[in-house]
């Protein structure tokens, strides 16, 4: 199509091989190959010139709408390269939307801000990993160990998970909280979390005092924390963000949980790989 048009904008073969920079026996065969191709003579081979036949002036707007097509399909793949475009979707469960991915998102949108971004809720591990195996999202953050061979693994680092008190209870706490002094405190707790395989919860659940609230949402417990209600655990770092003036209170023994980054081993977008490069750093400088 370009050869085509470079003919017909030059009016021979002539000056349409020297502006294309090619050799004009290449491009008098690629002509003839596209008209045999056709099965139509697309020029009036006269005298010195070369004028679009009838089929030729039907083809133009059409080769026209092809390269235009074409280009358009080219910056836009580029741009996407570039990371001045595109989409990501990640899935993850609640508290990890908090910490470590605010801040990662953060800095990927002012790295690229023309990436579009979508978070979807995995809720469980068991979720966050089926949205990542079957492409719904292209990678996922979620508490380690998981079992998984089908995608990529990798540890963020791990988090410390404190004591979230009122300030009623924290004049009576020491400052670093043992099982005896959690065994009398008045806890609430998110029933996907009791419920749930997480390592983490299991080692908080012998540490749990008297649990006085069952919440299915984990906005409802962190009121209820902040109204001077309940006590709870959390990871500390969202606890920061989410509970400001609540007394934040580390557990002897400590208590952690193992942050971790799943994704496809391959085809993964420059959204993608971008973004698991400021998630590894964060976790590294973390």
């Amino acid at each position: 199509m370009r050869y085509f048009l470079a003919v017909v904008d030059h009016g021979g073969v002539t000056r349409a091989a020297t502006a294309l920079y090619v050799a004009q026996p290449s491009l008098s065969q690629a002509i003839r190959n596209l008209e045999s191709k056709l099965g139509v003579e697309l020029f009036d081979r006269t005298g010195r010139g070369m004028t679009p036949s009838a089929a030729g002036r039907a083809l133009e707007p059409v080769a026209r709408r092809v390269l235009a097509d074409a280009e358009e399909a080219r910056l836009r793949v580029l741009r996407v390269a570039k990371l001045e475009s595109g989409r990501l979707t990640v899935t993850t469960m609640s508290t990890f939307a908090i910490a470590p991915l605010a801040g990662a998102l953060t800095e990927l949108r002012h790295r690229y801000p023309g990436v579009q971004v979508h978070v979807r809720d995995g809720a469980t591990p068991a979720g966050v990993l089926s949205m990542v195996r079957s492409g719904e999202a292209e990678l996922g953050l979620l508490e380690l160990p998981v079992q998984e061979t089908a995608l990529a693994v990798r540890s963020l680092g791990s988090e410390e998970l404190v004591l979230a008190a009122p300030e009623s209870f924290d004049k009576t706490l020491p400052f670093r909280v043992t099982v005896a002094d959690l065994a009398r405190l008045p806890f609430g707790v998110v029933t996907k979390d009791v419920l749930g395989t997480q390592p983490s919860a299991e080692r908080m659940a012998p540490l749990v005092g008297e649990v006085r609230c069952r919440c299915a949402h984990r906005q409802l417990l962190w009121e209820l924390v902040a109204a001077g209600a309940l006590c709870t655990f959390a990871p500390r770092r969202v606890a920061e963000v989410m509970l400001p003036g609540v007394a934040l209170r580390p557990v002897e023994p400590l208590l952690s949980r193992e942050v971790g980054l799943i994704h496809r081993t391959a085809d993964l977008s420059p959204a993608g790989r971008a973004l698991i490069e400021i998630l590894v750093a964060s976790g590294d400088s973390g």
